[in-house]
């Protein structure tokens, strides 16, 4: 799935990089996991500028996706309303008994966030 979003980011002369240290596993309905994800890079190389990270890693509470990169001086992601496929993905996360999703922009920066706790996920 990530060979294409890595076509398109270097379409536009960006870098995508996948930080997985240890494969993970996650208990998820795979149809919503895919959209979601697919909602996530699909914005940030819509809105955002430079590269793009995604950073899967296990933390104390359980799995973190996160996937951050640079907004373009015009975007209005962060804003007190975030666009269609941002509010999907909250939509969808809010079906999945265990995960969390969460959005920060700060300093020219984007950062998304799909959290599993332990409960629903296993290494």
């Amino acid at each position: 799935m990530i060979d294409v979003y890595e076509l398109l980011a270097r379409e536009q002369a960006r870098e995508l990089v996948v930080e997985l240290p240890v494969e993970q596993t996650v208990q998820a309905d795979s149809r919503f996991l895919r959209q979601m994800l697919h909602n996530l890079l699909t914005n940030a190389l819509r809105h955002g500028t430079g590269r793009i990270r995604v950073i899967v890693e296990k933390t104390p509470v359980g799995i973190c996706c996160r996937i951050e990169n640079a907004t373009a001086a015009t975007a209005t992601v962060g804003s007190a309303s975030p666009g269609l496929g941002l509010r999907i993905v909250q939509a969808l996360a809010t079906l999945q008994p265990g995960l969390a999703f969460a959005t920060r922009a700060n300093d020219g920066h984007f950062t998304a966030e799909l959290r599993w706790t332990e409960s629903r996920s296993e290494s």
